[in-house]
């Protein structure tokens, strides 16, 4: 409904205020974007290869404004430099209006799928985010658009390519002015050409603020008749609400699939049918953002040898489409697709491209270069049914035959990391309810934390400026508090150690978690070498978990399968083949990665200076 923003998604149902807006969705975390394309560049300089342009001046590449932060998605600790998150689904098929968000992200569950890398080839070869839900914010009438929340940041960010877009307090103050104009107005004079010579009045003094231009309306019987009872933000998009009628002939339905663990054990998770599904008919649309494959490279900095490794590609590249041929991959970011797995001679379901009004075929006869000069998603492709397909059946596609070749070759090859078989995660004593020691239980216990998980505790960064210091055991402390979203947001978690159980109530300290009891902790809000920690007692077991450290999931292991999935010959335009001799050999790349030994850190102090 917002003019020039694409796809959108629509509600056919009435949903109620804080029920589940849609099915649960992946988030895939793409690690140290800008460090590794900083990387990149200078890999290629360094070996005399002729890179276009600095990475600084190249074209942007179109992923970027489809990021969440990562705070939204508990992946704040996954990089070193900065983490950004990618939820296809919802968060990238729906739009946003600063004045009717009716769609909230919760917290995403974590955990690899019951596999486990001193055993499971397929480790860190998917995203352990998932569950990934939204929930209604306030009551979605059915016909509704949804909105998720970008926030009002992510517009001001983007004014240069956007223009001026009216924030969310702007609606308001706008609903305002309207409510009490014409309170004011009808009060005082019951004559029409008054009060619209009062109203224009009001107009040209407010429309100098040019967001307020964009959100009254200039007309004085058009604020009164068609915008002072819906409000602004409603009237500024009319086709907010559609017919279900018009959605059906328009629309196509994006929820004949949902998540759930994969009948294949190293795929993880998969889709599966929420109805039966006939013959030919489309299980779902596939709109696709385009890209090069450069962009998901990833590398090792020796700081003393001052060089770098090509180590390999981020985990996204398994979720998107290509060609053996072509350095452009593809990524769809339509609902629950991106859980479709491999079939191979057993698929059910075929890819093509979409016959949607919205796909640009015309795209298909531009070259690679071409086609990555067009700034905007405006691909679609289409899973489609090979065959009836019954209600809770897994959906399964073929990935392609050079697919099959890199994975059969990564299972002969693969050997576990070392110090797989100790290895334990942090979503795993989460899920397990592991307890949570002081520091002298710790050294006096023959359990001892893993090295790659470090406790976070959930707390205001900003405590020592709202808040007095009291006395206590270990010094002056704040109190904890809980306030709006603390346990959402994943920037609100911060590494903590235990000092002690609060003995508010004597007898349930121990090794469980009874939620009566409470913690006093060291938190290092700072989290500098210098900071020697803020003392906060009052926290509830609920506010305190385990997080993985830097580098330390599954995803970032030398081991680790990375392939995309293949679109199929007869589809692929010749034009986008840009690599003649193959993939492998497209700059060398390939040949050059460093062995798995999976045990490395990034040591990128110095970078800068490059």
């Amino acid at each position: 409904s917002i003019p020039n923003s694409g796809l959108g998604m629509y509600s056919l149902k009435e949903i109620k205020k804080n029920d589940e807006v849609f099915f649960p969705e992946i988030v895939v975390q793409e690690q140290d974007h800008k460090w590794h394309n900083r990387e990149r560049y200078y890999w290629f300089h360094k070996r005399g290869r002729e890179e276009p342009m600095h990475p600084k001046k190249e074209r942007s590449w179109l992923m970027h404004m489809y990021f969440w932060e990562p705070r939204n998605t508990l992946g704040l600790y996954d990089g070193e430099d900065e983490t950004q998150s990618i939820v296809p689904g919802f968060g990238m098929l729906a739009n946003s209006h600063t004045g009717l968000i009716n769609a909230l992200m919760t917290r995403p569950q974590v955990n690899s799928a019951g596999l486990h890398r001193r055993s499971d080839p397929g480790a860190g070869a998917f995203s352990a985010y998932h569950k990934y839900t939204y929930l209604a914010t306030r009551h979605i009438p059915a016909g509704m658009e949804l909105f998720a929340e970008y926030g009002d940041d992510w517009f001001e960010d983007r004014q240069n390519k956007l223009g001026v877009i009216p924030l969310s307090h702007d609606f308001e103050d706008a609903d305002s002015i309207l409510k009490h104009f014409f309170e004011f107005a009808d009060g005082i004079s019951s004559e029409e050409s008054l009060t619209k010579s009062a109203w224009e009045m009001v107009y040209d003094y407010l429309v100098e603020n040019k967001k307020m231009e964009t959100v009254l309306p200039k007309d004085m019987k058009e604020a009164r008749e068609k915008v002072l009872e819906k409000g602004t933000a409603m009237a500024s998009v009319p086709n907010a609400i559609r017919s279900a009628e018009w959605l059906e002939e328009n629309g196509l339905c994006l929820d004949n699939i949902r998540e759930d663990r994969s009948t294949v054990k190293q795929a993880g998770r998969g889709a599966f049918a929420t109805r039966a599904i006939k013959k030919d008919a489309v299980i779902a649309p596939m709109p696709l953002v385009h890209f090069q494959r450069k962009h998901l490279h990833m590398y090792f900095y020796h700081e003393e040898a001052d060089h770098n490794d090509y180590i390999g590609e981020q985990v996204l590249l398994n979720y998107c489409y290509s060609h053996p041929n072509s350095s452009l991959v593809f990524f769809p970011y339509s609902p629950v697709a991106n859980f479709i797995n491999h079939g191979g001679k057993s698929a059910n379901a075929f890819i093509r491209w979409s016959s949607l009004p919205n796909h640009h075929s015309e795209w298909l006869d531009l070259t690679a270069e071409e086609l990555l000069a067009e700034y905007h998603a405006g691909l679609i492709l289409e899973v489609v049914a090979l065959r009836p397909i019954a209600q809770g059946e897994e959906i399964f596609i073929d990935y392609g035959q050079s697919w099959q070749d890199a994975w059969d070759e990564h299972v002969r090859s693969w050997k576990p990391v070392e110090g797989a078989e100790e290895y334990v995660s942090a979503s795993e004593l989460n899920e397990a309810r592991a307890p949570f020691l002081t520091e002298e239980e710790q050294e006096e216990d023959p359990y001892v934390y893993p090295e790659n998980v470090v406790l976070t505790c959930y707390v205001q960064g900003n405590v020592r400026t709202h808040q007095k210091k009291e006395p206590g055991p270990f010094g002056d402390a704040y109190e904890w508090r809980n306030f709006h979203k603390i346990l959402y947001y994943h920037d609100n978690a911060y590494p903590c150690e235990i000092l002690s159980r609060d003995e508010m109530y004597p007898g349930q300290a121990g090794t469980i978690r009874p939620e009566e009891v409470t913690y006093t902790v060291r938190v290092y809000l700072d989290e500098t070498e210098d900071d020697k920690g803020t003392i906060i007692h009052s926290i509830p077991p609920r506010a305190i978990e385990f997080s993985d450290n830097p580098d330390t999931k599954d995803v970032f292991l030398r081991n680790v399968f990375r392939h995309p999935i293949d679109i199929p010959d007869v589809i692929f335009p010749e034009n986008w083949r840009d690599l003649p001799d193959g993939i492998e050999k497209y700059d060398n790349t390939m040949p050059e990665k460093t062995p798995n030994n999976g045990d490395d850190e990034k040591a990128k102090e110095g970078n800068d200076e490059l």
